[in-house]
């Protein structure tokens, strides 16, 4: 199992979609004996300040962004524990400004930004996440960003948590 740290910025998407993703992530993680989290974009993660600035940080970045909508391409897998299988991000101008705004916030420079919104996390072999790939059915595929989750992921993924609510 593997541990994160710090603090994350998350974008969460609501209603149908939200409760199409949590059945899909829950019904994975049943099949494959993984963690169960809640569906999520992370717009910057591993923030390890004290939590007062990143809360003041995070007020701020929702005051500069308007909501926007995430749109979620195929479903691709790595060998990477946290994007083991995951749905990719379209990159689109809003995508890439939000991301461009909350480096600037955070006085962080921009890296490699990967736009996903994770399926399952764990260490799976290729062959059954093909099959995983398979079985899911087809959903909504767009939500509106309507506000910025701050989430404590410090640890393992069942004590992670919300920590506050920012409307955009």
């Amino acid at each position: 199992m593997e541990r994160a740290s710090g603090y994350s910025l998350w974008l969460m998407p609501s209603g149908d979609v939200f409760d199409q993703l949590s059945a899909i992530i829950h019904s994975v993680s049943k099949a494959h004996s993984t963690p169960v989290f809640k569906p999520h974009v992370t717009l910057l993660g591993g923030l390890q300040e004290k939590e007062s600035g990143i809360i003041a940080r995070t007020r701020k970045l929702a005051e500069v962004l308007q909501p926007y909508t995430i749109t979620l391409n195929r479903i691709e897998y790595r060998d990477e524990y946290f994007r083991c299988l995951y749905y990719s991000v379209e990159k689109t101008t809003e995508v890439l400004s939000a991301y461009a705004r909350v480096c600037d916030i955070f006085r962080i420079s921009q890296g490699h930004y990967m736009p996903h919104l994770s399926l399952m996390y764990g260490d799976i072999p290729h062959a059954m996440k093909e099959k995983t790939v398979a079985k899911i059915k087809p959903h909504a595929n767009t939500f509106t960003v309507e506000h910025v989750d701050l989430v404590l992921t410090d640890g393992l993924v069942e004590d992670w948590h919300k920590v506050r609510r920012f409307a955009l």
